[in-house]
This record gives C-alpha cells, structure tokens and sequence, in this order.
C-alpha cells in the first residue's frame, strides 16, 4: 500500500466526496512517507498561527479515516472538543505528533500514517455504541465487519485545533483564579471522555488489550490527580480570602461567590471520585487486584464513606484475590446502605451474589485440590503395599516432603540380634566386675 499513498482518494470534507484541487495541498514529511501532515489554505490564518509546544493543552475536534488498500477511506470515528497534553502521550502517536507541528488554530489539517503509528497489527475493535452510532450515520459500508480500523491499515485524521493553552499561563498567577479552575474542570471531563474511548474499545479488543487499558487507567489516574491538585489549590485560596477583612461589599457579593466555588468543588470532587473509581475498575481488568482495591479505599476513606461503586469494586477485587473476608466487609457496608427503596442497592445485592458464587467455587477448587493430593497419597501407599512396605511405615515430614521407614526383615534381624549381644556383652562385663 505504501506505494499506491499518494493516490488515495482525497476527503477533504466530512460528506465524504473527492475533493476536486487535491493537488493544491502540499504535504509535510514528518516522518517520511509513513506520517505526513498537510494544511488546508483555505482555513489559513496569519492572526490564527501559534507555535504548538510539549506541556501545551490542544483543544481540537477530529475525524478519523481507515484508508483501504482499493484508495477508500472510511470513516470510522468523529470527536469534539478533545483536549490533550502535547507530550503526554494520550492520544496516537500520529494524532499527537500531527497537532504539535500544525502551528494555529482554527485551522484543517489532514494527517496521514501507517498503521505503527496508530493502530498497528491488532487494528481498532468495533464497540456496540460505536457500531450503533456510526451504523445510523451510514458510513460503514460493512456494517458485519469486527473491526473499525481493520490491523496494519493506514489511517487519515482530520483534525480542527479549536485552542491552545499555554502551559506557562496556566501556572501563573496574575490571572483570574476561578476562571483557571473552571478550565481545570473542563479539561478533567475532556481527559476522562478520553479514558473512556480507550476504555470501550478495550472491551471490545481482542488482541492489545493491556495497551488500551494501560492508556485509559494512565488517563484517570492523571485527570485524577489534576483535580486533587485543583481542589488544593481551591483550598488555599479559599483560606486566603477568609484572612482577610472582609468589606461590607465584600460580604454583599460573598454568598453568590461561594455558591458558584461550591458548585465548582461539588463537580471537581465528582470528577475525582469517578476517575478513581474508573482507575480502580482499569487495575481490575489488568489483574492488579491489590492495586484496585487501594484506590477504592482512597475513595472510601478521603471522599465518601458510603460510595457504592468504590465498595463494589473493592468487593470485587478482594474476591479476585480470594480475600473474601475484604469482600465481605465492603459488601457488608454496601448491603447497609440506605437508598430510599427499603431494598439494599442492586449493585450490592449483584456483588453479594458475585461473593457467594467466587468462594463456592474457591471452596470446590480447595476440594479438588485435597482430593487429588489425597489420590496422589492414596497411589503411592499402594505402591508401597505391592512393594511389601506398611501404611504405617510411610510419614510426612514438616515441610510437607514424603520420606520412607523401609523396615525388611533382614533389616530387622540384624537389629534385633545387635540388641541381644550387646546386652549380654554389658551383663558379662558388670559380672566379671
């Protein structure tokens, strides 16, 4: 296919038609024919150019293309007002590394790759939400097909930077604080959608699967960690105002002010206590049970004692780990919670349920394991039985190693007729005395 690269068809617009001046768009190697960018003049702008640089936050829109080797491209993803760290490694290698060098904003750049610096061999699993989606929005030609960007296939992005924050700006000061926090906020939601993507296609996946839920858990803890860094920065500057004399204007406007850093906590404590508890459900999928169940405990102990998905998932992962004495104090507390029903939560009813049936079968498996340790004893008796040795002569020692007591007759005789002589050599002795 690489060599057929620059005859694809050219889709310039989200309707999917050829574009008619594709030989106006002049193409950038960034990384030789395999990832190249090119601009689209139309959208140009001299006011709208900004060096794009790593630590940079990137607010764009884009739509993604696989390009089949017959020159077609499908579409198979549309986003909005997606937000990234330049640097970070959140996204596509090719995505990433084609925003850092479009330089504006408000401006169409089309990315081209191979498939190693997107999707590689196993390709982009079709989810249920996004084969339902792309299905009704009629794009899929092949709507039986598994896979929504089939392995080692190129792919196109088209991508609009919306905005760029610097990340020198966002450190300082001088600005106004609330407006900082609000925009914390929105990048935190961005960055755990995000997570999400790489989440549902990691269900979906058959092979890189670690890969997906690795990038999505790094997603939710960062964005995690971001709004505890908001929210303690909130904190001091709260504990700031409350140091200062307040004016009788001051104290006019202050209840409409805490309403709106109140709202603002609520949604920031929400957005951590998600990502933490979507964190911990990544670490379940990725058999880093102790792991899960540490972040639910932080979502227990720092934020809500009675959150009901961290108690679950911290239920769920104990018994993963055969820990079900863990399990049965998270679902316990679960079970305990009050939700206005009379009933107790269906999610805490659905892990007890889960609990009961994972130590059945832990207890089932215990028995089988004794009873085959109890055939492997059972085998080597009569072994010993056909090799004239008795049940008797045969022990376990301390570290669980088998060893033998072969007493024959001869062996026996021996013993017997030692015994006798040295007795008898010992009462002549003392008689000759």
């Amino acid at each position: 296919m690489g060599n057929d690269k620059d005859t694809i068809t050219d889709i310039r617009h989200n309707d999917g038609n050829n574009s008619s001046n594709s030989d106006e768009y002049v193409w950038e190697n960034l990384m030789g024919q395999d990832l190249r960018l090119r601009m689209d003049p139309q959208h140009e702008n001299e006011n709208d150019e900004c060096c794009i640089e790593v630590g940079d936050i990137v607010i764009f829109d884009w739509t993604g293309y696989s390009l089949c080797d017959d020159g077609q491209a499908t579409l198979f993803c549309r986003e909005v007002n997606w937000m990234i760290t330049v640097g970070s490694g959140e996204v596509e290698p090719a995505l990433e590394m084609g925003i850092r060098f479009m330089n504006g904003i408000k401006r169409l750049g089309t990315i081209e790759a191979h498939s190693k610096y997107c999707y590689g061999r196993s390709g982009l699993m079709k989810t249920e939400k996004k084969a339902v989606a792309l299905s009704e929005d009629q794009r899929i030609d092949d709507k039986n097909s598994r896979y929504l960007v089939p392995p080692e296939c190129y792919v196109r992005y088209e991508v609009m930077v919306l905005d760029v924050r610097k990340a020198s700006s966002l450190s300082s000061t001088s600005d106004d604080v609330d407006e900082k926090f609000f925009f914390w906020l929105k990048y935190g939601l961005a960055k755990k959608h995000t997570g999400n993507f790489y989440f549902g296609f990691a269900q979906a996946a058959n092979e890189n699967v670690q890969a997906l839920y690795s990038k999505a858990g790094k997603l939710y803890s960062d964005c995690a960690e971001m709004a505890q860094g908001v929210l303690k920065q909130q904190r001091e500057q709260e504990q700031k105002l409350e140091g200062k004399v307040k004016s009788a204007a001051r104290v006019h406007v202050s209840s409409s002010d805490d309403d709106i850093q109140s709202g603002l906590t609520k949604k920031l404590l929400q957005l951590t206590i998600d990502c933490l508890n979507n964190a911990a459900m990544v670490n379940i999928k990725l058999g880093n049970f102790q792991k899960a169940i540490d972040v639910c405990a932080e979502v227990i102990d720092r934020y809500d004692h009675e959150n009901m998905k961290a108690l679950c998932r911290a239920a769920q992962a104990a018994c993963l780990k055969d820990s079900f004495e863990e399990a049965e104090a998270a679902i316990k507390v679960a079970l305990s919670i009050d939700v206005g029903t009379g009933r107790p939560h269906p999610d805490a009813q659905r892990m007890e349920r889960f609990y009961l049936k994972t130590k059945r079968a832990f207890k089932t498996k215990e028995k089988e394991l004794y009873a085959k340790m109890g055939s492997s004893f059972s085998t080597i008796t009569t072994v010993e039985k056909n090799a004239g040795i008795s049940v008797d002569e045969v022990n376990i020692d301390s570290d669980g190693s088998l060893f033998e007591k072969i007493n024959t007759p001869l062996h026996f005789s021996f013993g017997v007729l030692a015994s006798v002589l040295v007795f008898a050599f010992g009462a002549w002795h003392n008689w000759t005395k």
